[in-house]
């Protein structure tokens, strides 16, 4: 999976966490969110922690469906 790495800084900054905050929440490595920030795909466990702290319709809309190669399955 592939995210618009500026809604993701957009979102950050709106809610005042930082890059460490995020990781934490994501239970994630801070080494993988730096990797959505800097536009690279990151796997399939990150994806469905990524969509678990979002929820399918707003995680939807951080996806770069058009750099993966997908149609969005969602109507939004």
């Amino acid at each position: 999976m592939k995210i618009k790495k500026e809604l993701l800084l957009q979102f950050l900054k709106e809610t005042a966490k930082t890059h460490e905050d995020f990781a934490s929440e994501m239970e994630v490595p801070l080494s993988v969110v730096e990797q959505m920030l800097n536009g690279e795909a990151v796997c399939k466990d990150t994806a469905r922690k990524f969509f678990c702290c979002f929820g399918a319709i707003e995680g939807a809309r951080f996806v770069d469906w058009e750099a993966i190669g997908i149609e969005n399955p969602l109507p939004i």
